[in-house]
Protein backbone atom coordinates (compact mmCIF):
# COMPACT_ATOMS: atom_id res chain seq x y z
CA UNK A 1 0.00 0.00 0.00
CA UNK A 2 2.94 2.34 0.59
CA UNK A 3 3.86 2.04 -3.09
CA UNK A 4 0.37 3.00 -4.14
CA UNK A 5 0.41 6.04 -1.83
CA UNK A 6 3.81 7.10 -3.17
CA UNK A 7 2.54 6.86 -6.77
CA UNK A 8 -0.52 8.84 -5.90
CA UNK A 9 1.63 11.45 -4.20
CA UNK A 10 3.93 11.72 -7.22
CA UNK A 11 0.98 12.16 -9.55
CA UNK A 12 -0.42 14.85 -7.33
CA UNK A 13 2.89 16.73 -7.35
CA UNK A 14 3.06 16.53 -11.16
CA UNK A 15 -0.46 17.90 -11.52
CA UNK A 16 0.36 20.77 -9.14
CA UNK A 17 3.50 21.54 -11.16
CA UNK A 18 1.57 21.64 -14.46
CA UNK A 19 -1.17 23.78 -12.96
CA UNK A 20 1.44 26.12 -11.47
CA UNK A 21 3.22 26.51 -14.79
CA UNK A 22 -0.06 27.18 -16.57
CA UNK A 23 -1.06 29.75 -14.00
CA UNK A 24 2.31 31.49 -14.34
CA UNK A 25 1.97 31.62 -18.11
CA UNK A 26 -1.55 33.03 -17.85
CA UNK A 27 -0.49 35.54 -15.24
CA UNK A 28 2.43 36.77 -17.31
CA UNK A 29 0.25 37.01 -20.40
CA UNK A 30 -2.43 38.93 -18.52
CA UNK A 31 0.16 41.40 -17.26
CA UNK A 32 1.58 42.00 -20.74
CA UNK A 33 4.87 40.33 -19.84
CA UNK A 34 6.43 37.91 -22.30
CA UNK A 35 9.67 36.07 -22.67
CA UNK A 36 11.60 37.81 -25.52
CA UNK A 37 12.63 35.83 -28.56
CA UNK A 38 15.66 36.77 -30.64
CA UNK A 39 14.85 39.29 -33.41
CA UNK A 40 14.87 37.97 -36.97
CA UNK A 41 18.25 37.82 -38.65
CA UNK A 42 19.25 40.72 -40.90
CA UNK A 43 19.06 39.48 -44.53
CA UNK A 44 22.32 39.22 -46.42
CA UNK A 45 22.62 42.05 -48.98
CA UNK A 46 22.68 41.26 -52.69
CA UNK A 47 25.17 42.53 -55.26
CA UNK A 48 23.20 45.71 -55.94
CA UNK A 49 22.88 46.62 -52.26
CA UNK A 50 26.56 45.94 -51.60
CA UNK A 51 27.51 48.26 -54.49
CA UNK A 52 25.01 50.94 -53.47
CA UNK A 53 26.14 50.93 -49.84
CA UNK A 54 29.84 51.04 -50.75
CA UNK A 55 29.27 53.92 -53.20
CA UNK A 56 27.35 55.90 -50.57
CA UNK A 57 30.05 55.31 -47.95
CA UNK A 58 32.77 56.42 -50.39
CA UNK A 59 30.82 59.56 -51.30
CA UNK A 60 30.50 60.40 -47.61
CA UNK A 61 34.22 59.84 -47.07
CA UNK A 62 35.12 62.11 -49.99
CA UNK A 63 32.84 64.84 -48.63
CA UNK A 64 34.37 64.53 -45.15
CA UNK A 65 37.93 64.68 -46.48
CA UNK A 66 37.21 67.72 -48.63
CA UNK A 67 35.53 69.50 -45.72
CA UNK A 68 38.47 68.79 -43.39
CA UNK A 69 41.21 70.43 -45.48
CA UNK A 70 42.47 73.31 -43.32
CA UNK A 71 42.83 76.84 -44.68
CA UNK A 72 42.72 76.22 -48.45
CA UNK A 73 43.42 79.15 -50.73
CA UNK A 74 40.52 80.70 -52.62
CA UNK A 75 40.73 78.57 -55.78
CA UNK A 76 41.14 75.31 -53.87
CA UNK A 77 38.46 76.32 -51.38
CA UNK A 78 35.89 76.86 -54.14
CA UNK A 79 36.78 73.53 -55.70
CA UNK A 80 36.58 71.67 -52.40
CA UNK A 81 33.21 73.26 -51.68
CA UNK A 82 31.95 71.83 -54.99
CA UNK A 83 33.34 68.43 -53.99
CA UNK A 84 31.57 68.51 -50.62
CA UNK A 85 28.23 69.61 -52.10
CA UNK A 86 28.23 67.15 -54.99
CA UNK A 87 29.37 64.21 -52.85
CA UNK A 88 26.56 64.92 -50.39
CA UNK A 89 24.16 64.90 -53.33
CA UNK A 90 25.56 61.52 -54.37
CA UNK A 91 24.93 60.08 -50.90
CA UNK A 92 21.32 61.27 -51.10
CA UNK A 93 20.82 59.97 -54.63
CA UNK A 94 22.13 56.58 -53.53
CA UNK A 95 19.63 56.42 -50.70
CA UNK A 96 22.01 57.23 -47.86
CA UNK A 97 24.28 54.97 -45.85
CA UNK A 98 22.40 52.06 -44.30
CA UNK A 99 23.02 51.38 -40.62
CA UNK A 100 21.97 48.18 -38.88
CA UNK A 101 19.18 48.64 -36.31
CA UNK A 102 20.19 48.22 -32.66
CA UNK A 103 20.18 44.58 -31.52
CA UNK A 104 19.37 43.40 -27.99
CA UNK A 105 22.35 42.31 -25.93
CA UNK A 106 22.89 40.76 -22.51
CA UNK A 107 26.29 42.39 -22.03
CA UNK A 108 26.59 45.75 -20.26
CA UNK A 109 26.14 48.71 -22.58
CA UNK A 110 29.37 50.40 -23.64
CA UNK A 111 29.63 54.10 -22.87
CA UNK A 112 28.93 56.39 -25.79
CA UNK A 113 32.17 57.60 -27.41
CA UNK A 114 33.03 61.21 -26.86
CA UNK A 115 32.58 63.15 -30.12
CA UNK A 116 35.84 64.44 -31.54
CA UNK A 117 36.53 66.92 -34.27
CA UNK A 118 37.47 65.30 -37.61
CA UNK A 119 41.19 65.10 -38.19
CA UNK A 120 42.54 67.48 -40.79
CA UNK A 121 43.13 66.14 -44.30
CA UNK A 122 45.29 67.33 -47.17
CA UNK A 123 44.33 68.18 -50.75
CA UNK A 124 46.38 65.13 -51.77
CA UNK A 125 44.12 62.97 -49.58
CA UNK A 126 41.08 64.31 -51.41
CA UNK A 127 42.70 63.67 -54.79
CA UNK A 128 43.63 60.09 -53.86
CA UNK A 129 40.07 59.45 -52.65
CA UNK A 130 38.61 60.82 -55.89
CA UNK A 131 40.87 58.66 -58.08
CA UNK A 132 40.17 55.53 -56.02
CA UNK A 133 36.48 56.41 -55.89
CA UNK A 134 36.29 56.74 -59.68
CA UNK A 135 37.88 53.32 -60.13
CA UNK A 136 35.53 51.87 -57.51
CA UNK A 137 32.43 53.34 -59.19
CA UNK A 138 33.52 51.89 -62.52
CA UNK A 139 33.92 48.41 -60.99
CA UNK A 140 30.52 48.73 -59.31
CA UNK A 141 28.79 49.90 -62.50
CA UNK A 142 30.16 46.85 -64.31
CA UNK A 143 29.02 44.45 -61.58
CA UNK A 144 25.36 45.35 -61.06
CA UNK A 145 22.41 44.24 -63.19
CA UNK A 146 19.92 46.96 -62.25
CA UNK A 147 19.80 49.49 -65.07
CA UNK A 148 18.92 52.52 -62.93
CA UNK A 149 21.72 51.76 -60.46
CA UNK A 150 24.15 51.27 -63.34
CA UNK A 151 23.21 54.71 -64.65
CA UNK A 152 23.68 56.31 -61.23
CA UNK A 153 27.06 54.65 -60.65
CA UNK A 154 28.19 55.60 -64.16
CA UNK A 155 27.21 59.20 -63.45
CA UNK A 156 29.22 59.17 -60.21
CA UNK A 157 32.17 57.64 -62.07
CA UNK A 158 32.12 60.55 -64.51
CA UNK A 159 31.83 63.16 -61.76
CA UNK A 160 34.70 61.70 -59.72
CA UNK A 161 36.83 61.51 -62.86
CA UNK A 162 36.27 65.17 -63.71
CA UNK A 163 36.72 66.19 -60.06
CA UNK A 164 40.00 64.28 -59.85
CA UNK A 165 41.30 66.06 -62.95
CA UNK A 166 40.26 69.46 -61.59
CA UNK A 167 41.99 68.88 -58.24
CA UNK A 168 45.06 67.33 -59.88
CA UNK A 169 45.49 70.30 -62.20
CA UNK A 170 45.28 72.73 -59.29
CA UNK A 171 47.89 70.74 -57.36
CA UNK A 172 50.16 70.19 -60.37
CA UNK A 173 49.75 66.42 -59.95
CA UNK A 174 49.52 63.65 -62.54
CA UNK A 175 47.60 61.33 -60.17
CA UNK A 176 44.49 61.43 -62.39
CA UNK A 177 46.33 60.97 -65.68
CA UNK A 178 44.96 57.47 -66.34
CA UNK A 179 41.32 58.48 -65.86
CA UNK A 180 40.76 59.20 -69.52
CA UNK A 181 38.46 56.59 -71.07
CA UNK A 182 38.56 56.24 -74.85
CA UNK A 183 36.82 55.01 -77.99
CA UNK A 184 37.79 51.40 -78.77
CA UNK A 185 36.39 51.24 -82.29
CA UNK A 186 37.74 47.76 -82.97
CA UNK A 187 35.83 46.30 -80.03
CA UNK A 188 32.79 48.47 -80.73
CA UNK A 189 32.67 46.95 -84.20
CA UNK A 190 32.35 43.50 -82.60
CA UNK A 191 29.68 44.42 -80.04
CA UNK A 192 25.94 44.52 -80.53
CA UNK A 193 24.14 47.19 -78.52
CA UNK A 194 20.43 46.86 -77.72
CA UNK A 195 18.93 50.09 -79.00
CA UNK A 196 21.87 50.42 -81.37
CA UNK A 197 19.80 52.49 -83.76
CA UNK A 198 19.56 55.42 -81.35
CA UNK A 199 23.23 55.10 -80.37
CA UNK A 200 24.46 55.11 -83.98
CA UNK A 201 22.35 58.11 -84.88
CA UNK A 202 23.39 60.11 -81.80
CA UNK A 203 27.12 59.54 -82.35
CA UNK A 204 26.84 60.27 -86.07
CA UNK A 205 24.90 63.46 -85.35
CA UNK A 206 27.63 64.56 -82.93
CA UNK A 207 30.22 63.98 -85.65
CA UNK A 208 28.22 66.13 -88.07
CA UNK A 209 27.94 68.90 -85.45
CA UNK A 210 31.72 68.95 -85.00
CA UNK A 211 32.24 69.09 -88.77
CA UNK A 212 29.89 72.07 -89.11
CA UNK A 213 31.47 73.89 -86.17
CA UNK A 214 34.97 73.23 -87.53
CA UNK A 215 33.95 74.67 -90.90
CA UNK A 216 32.75 77.85 -89.21
CA UNK A 217 35.70 78.19 -86.80
CA UNK A 218 39.05 79.90 -87.09
CA UNK A 219 42.45 79.22 -85.60
CA UNK A 220 43.83 76.14 -83.88
CA UNK A 221 40.44 74.62 -83.03
CA UNK A 222 39.63 73.98 -86.69
CA UNK A 223 41.92 70.96 -86.95
CA UNK A 224 41.00 69.76 -83.45
CA UNK A 225 37.26 69.85 -84.06
CA UNK A 226 37.55 68.36 -87.54
CA UNK A 227 39.61 65.53 -86.07
CA UNK A 228 37.03 64.92 -83.36
CA UNK A 229 34.35 64.83 -86.06
CA UNK A 230 36.24 62.14 -87.99
CA UNK A 231 36.79 60.13 -84.79
CA UNK A 232 33.07 60.18 -84.04
CA UNK A 233 32.15 59.27 -87.65
CA UNK A 234 34.39 56.23 -87.37
CA UNK A 235 32.86 55.38 -84.02
CA UNK A 236 29.33 55.56 -85.42
CA UNK A 237 30.42 53.27 -88.25
CA UNK A 238 31.89 50.77 -85.78
CA UNK A 239 28.72 50.70 -83.68
CA UNK A 240 26.60 50.31 -86.82
CA UNK A 241 28.71 47.32 -87.90
CA UNK A 242 28.63 45.71 -84.48
CA UNK A 243 24.88 46.13 -84.17
CA UNK A 244 24.21 44.81 -87.69
CA UNK A 245 22.88 48.11 -89.02
CA UNK A 246 25.55 49.20 -91.49
CA UNK A 247 24.42 48.93 -95.10
CA UNK A 248 20.88 47.91 -94.19
CA UNK A 249 17.54 49.66 -94.54
CA UNK A 250 17.60 50.12 -90.77
CA UNK A 251 20.81 52.18 -90.78
CA UNK A 252 19.68 55.43 -89.07
CA UNK A 253 22.48 57.69 -90.29
CA UNK A 254 21.54 60.73 -92.35
CA UNK A 255 23.42 63.00 -94.69
CA UNK A 256 22.74 66.03 -92.50
CA UNK A 257 21.24 66.82 -89.09
CA UNK A 258 19.54 69.87 -87.62
CA UNK A 259 22.25 71.81 -85.78
CA UNK A 260 20.63 75.23 -85.99
CA UNK A 261 20.55 75.54 -82.18
CA UNK A 262 24.35 75.30 -82.04
CA UNK A 263 24.69 78.41 -84.19
CA UNK A 264 22.91 80.42 -81.49
CA UNK A 265 25.63 79.95 -78.86
CA UNK A 266 29.36 80.55 -78.66
CA UNK A 267 31.36 77.85 -80.49
CA UNK A 268 33.05 76.56 -77.30
CA UNK A 269 29.67 76.31 -75.60
CA UNK A 270 28.38 74.48 -78.66
CA UNK A 271 31.06 71.78 -78.62
CA UNK A 272 30.56 71.42 -74.87
CA UNK A 273 26.86 70.81 -75.48
CA UNK A 274 27.71 68.18 -78.10
CA UNK A 275 29.91 66.33 -75.62
CA UNK A 276 27.24 66.58 -72.92
CA UNK A 277 24.80 64.89 -75.29
CA UNK A 278 27.37 62.15 -75.91
CA UNK A 279 27.77 61.65 -72.16
CA UNK A 280 24.07 60.95 -71.77
CA UNK A 281 24.02 58.79 -74.90
CA UNK A 282 26.84 56.52 -73.72
CA UNK A 283 25.58 56.32 -70.13
CA UNK A 284 22.15 55.29 -71.40
CA UNK A 285 23.80 52.62 -73.57
CA UNK A 286 25.83 51.32 -70.63
CA UNK A 287 22.68 50.42 -68.68
CA UNK A 288 21.38 48.03 -71.36
CA UNK A 289 24.37 45.85 -72.25
CA UNK A 290 26.37 43.07 -70.57
CA UNK A 291 29.81 43.72 -69.11
CA UNK A 292 31.89 43.77 -72.31
CA UNK A 293 29.66 46.31 -74.04
CA UNK A 294 29.24 48.21 -70.79
CA UNK A 295 33.00 48.58 -70.47
CA UNK A 296 33.14 50.14 -73.93
CA UNK A 297 30.20 52.45 -73.21
CA UNK A 298 31.66 53.63 -69.89
CA UNK A 299 35.03 54.30 -71.52
CA UNK A 300 33.28 56.33 -74.21
CA UNK A 301 31.29 58.28 -71.59
CA UNK A 302 34.50 59.10 -69.69
CA UNK A 303 36.06 60.19 -72.98
CA UNK A 304 33.13 62.55 -73.61
CA UNK A 305 33.27 63.91 -70.05
CA UNK A 306 36.99 64.67 -70.16
CA UNK A 307 36.60 66.24 -73.61
CA UNK A 308 33.73 68.40 -72.34
CA UNK A 309 35.98 69.44 -69.44
CA UNK A 310 38.62 70.58 -71.93
CA UNK A 311 36.12 72.91 -73.63
CA UNK A 312 34.85 74.16 -70.28
CA UNK A 313 38.38 75.06 -69.18
CA UNK A 314 38.83 76.94 -72.44
CA UNK A 315 35.84 79.05 -71.36
CA UNK A 316 37.39 79.69 -67.94
CA UNK A 317 35.06 77.26 -66.15
CA UNK A 318 36.17 74.27 -64.07
CA UNK A 319 34.87 70.87 -65.02
CA UNK A 320 32.90 70.55 -61.77
CA UNK A 321 31.25 73.94 -62.13
CA UNK A 322 30.30 73.18 -65.73
CA UNK A 323 29.07 69.60 -65.35
CA UNK A 324 27.47 69.76 -61.91
CA UNK A 325 26.95 66.73 -59.67
CA UNK A 326 25.56 64.54 -62.51
CA UNK A 327 23.46 62.05 -60.48
CA UNK A 328 20.29 63.00 -62.32
CA UNK A 329 21.33 61.63 -65.71
CA UNK A 330 18.40 59.95 -67.47
CA UNK A 331 18.28 56.14 -67.30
Amino acid sequence: MRVIRNLASARARAVVAVIGTSCLTLALGACGVRVDTPPPAIPSPGTEEVARQAAAETAGTIADLAAAVPDPDEALGLLLADVVAASAEHVEALGGVWEAPPRPTTSPASPEPTPTAPAGSSPEDVLAALVAGAEEARTQALAVDDGDLTTLLASILLWRTVAAHDVADLLGSDAAAELTGGLDRTSLGLTSFPGGTDLVRAVDAAAYAYEVLAARAEGDVVATWAGRGRELRDTAEAVALGSGLAGTAGDPREAAYDVAALAEVEPLAAVTAVENDLIMTWVAASSTVPEQGRTLALDAAVDAATTARTWLLAQGVTGLAGLGALPGLPA
